[in-house]
């Protein structure tokens, strides 16, 4: 009790007290809506509520093990890295649908014309963004061009619950950080390559181990020479000075993120290789790849390096593979590095959910932030 009176700040993170739905109406602006899923072994519990106060109820059919089943089954098509090969690659239209239809759609009325909508997810769900469901079923072949994908309706957010999003909206009302931008890019893996030599080295196809079982070596892990211009062009963006507030190759140490001036920043980005537990040996927890540094110094910042940060950023970049996966303890998404930034502070994270492709990455993340400069009124989701 002594303890409880004494840090309140802290107990509210360990061990939150969920907000009632008048509580969380008033947490949502004009065009926002929530919804909440909770798979259990007689179904899946879901609610929704816009921000008229209203709230929906719905009991799916869907058991917990079912819900496994199924985001499994679509994982298949979208984790590329874990395919078995092209012809187990088909994206499960059907499945993507079925999610939506047995989960999403009792509840979208009460959602009203939200142009953004968090999902509080829990368990499996975890494990896919909302954003490749969709609203219509599939006829004929499946294009994906054309297909009505839930993103196209509303901009997406994903939570782990209810009281977290209470808890970063309260960070909101903090003192904004008065830089700009911190990015990390490139790192120096091995060797003594120089930028003009990194720029010509082969791109490798994803950032993270992608078919490999373990790295042996550190310095052969492949250079990420696009990621350069990737930093560049958020620093670009935000108006950030790139000779203060980027570091590439040698300087994107480990070192380098525990020291720099990141509670300083409202937008702080890792572009490199994200590692699972296993992906090295003895690696244990999610890890970001750094540059490696003097010897004997570790180059891997790890889950317990980030929870040791201090951010007030209003975003934190991952682009790397498997940011968004679990930290091989808990089961559930989110409880990784994500959840770890968030826990340091940070009051979003832009995360993955599987191996990336580079470039893709790369375009991805240098047209979100493009358009946002030109769109200041744009929330991140949207």
């Amino acid at each position: 009790m002594l303890f409880r009176s004494r840090f309140p700040a802290y107990q509210s993170l360990v061990n939150p007290k969920p907000p009632g739905f008048a509580e969380l109406a008033k947490l949502l602006g004009k065009d926002e809506a929530f919804v909440g899923l909770y798979p259990f072994d007689r179904g899946t519990f879901v609610w929704g509520i816009g921000a008229g106060g209203k709230p929906s109820f719905h009991v799916a059919p869907l058991t917990a093990a079912e819900v496994r089943d199924l985001v499994t089954r679509l994982r298949v098509a979208l984790d590329l890295a874990e395919a078995p090969g092209p012809a187990a690659s088909a994206f499960d239209a059907a499945t993507s649908h079925r999610l939506y239809r047995e989960l999403v759609a009792p509840v979208r009325p009460a959602l009203g014309a939200a142009r953004v909508v968090t999902f509080a997810t829990a368990g499996d769900l975890a494990q896919i963004p909302f954003a490749v469901l969709t609203t219509r079923p599939t006829e004929g072949a499946f294009d994906p061009a054309g297909a009505a994908w839930l993103v196209r309706e509303a901009a997406l957010n994903q939570i782990a619950t209810a009281a977290a999003f209470r808890a970063l909206r309260e960070s909101s009302r903090r003192a904004k950080p008065a830089a700009a931008f911190f990015g990390f890019g490139d790192p120096l893996f091995g060797g003594t390559a120089t930028p003009s030599a990194a720029a010509s080295a082969p791109r490798k196809p994803g950032r993270g181990l992608v078919k490999v079982e373990q790295v042996q070596d550190y310095g052969t892990m492949a250079a990420l020479p696009e990621t350069r211009d990737e930093i560049l062009a958020i620093a670009k963006a935000l108006g950030a000075d790139p000779a203060r507030d980027v570091r590439f190759g040698a300087q994107a140490t480990r070192a380098a993120a525990l020291t720099a001036p990141l509670s300083d920043r409202r937008v702080i980005a890792f572009a490199t290789h994200g590692l699972k537990p296993g992906d090295m040996p003895g690696l244990s927890r999610p890890a970001l790849a750094m540059a490696a540094g003097a010897s004997g110094e570790p180059p891997l910042l790890t889950l317990d390096d980030v929870l040791a940060l201090k951010l007030s950023a209003d975003w934190v970049v991952l682009s790397a593979c498997n940011t968004a996966s679990a930290d091989g303890r808990a089961q559930e998404a989110f409880s990784g590095l994500a959840r770890a930034f968030f826990f340091a502070g940070a009051r979003a994270v832009l995360a993955t959910h599987w191996a990336v492709e580079s470039l893709s990455a790369q375009q991805l993340v240098m047209r979100t932030f493009a358009h946002q400069a030109a769109n200041p009124g744009a929330s991140r989701a949207e």
